[in-house]
């Protein structure tokens, strides 16, 4: 099992990410077993859209927990990730070109989301990025 970490980053100088500029924001860093997920091949641009990493807490479907810095998830192959609750676990199939899966405790995976979303109020007086996305033509 995958442990899972999600976090608030204040990003106050100006931050470079798939040639688009950044400053005074706030970005989700989401670590999988102590990893930044955006040193994964594939994941170096994604940012994490936390509305839908929030919505997935509780239930299963398909989400668009990563998107491309300009917010077009087409730009980036982003396609959802299928999540699924199960036996007190959390399963989460990235829909991509490569194949990847990760399976956390549904009480880690919960707890980490609400802790973040306790923290981002701490930075109200900043835009959480992104924080408008398109979601792909074929949703």
């Amino acid at each position: 099992m995958n442990r899972i970490s999600v976090k608030p980053i204040l990003v106050r100088e100006e931050s470079l990410i798939d040639r688009i500029e950044f400053k005074d924001c706030v970005f989700i860093d989401l670590k999988v077993d102590d990893n930044s997920i955006n040193k994964l091949p594939g994941f170096e641009d994604a940012l994490v859209f936390f509305q839908q990493l929030k919505a997935s807490e509780k239930e299963d479907g398909k989400f668009l927990i990563f998107t491309c810095a300009c917010g077009v998830a087409d730009d980036g192959g982003w396609r959802g990730v299928k999540v699924s609750h199960k036996n007190g676990r959390v399963r989460c199939d990235f829909i991509k070109e490569t194949s990847l899966s990760f399976e956390f405790s549904e009480e880690e995976y919960s707890s980490e989301i609400a802790s973040c979303r306790k923290s981002l109020e701490k930075y109200s007086d900043y835009p959480l990025e992104p924080h408008q996305i398109l979601y792909p033509e074929d949703w």
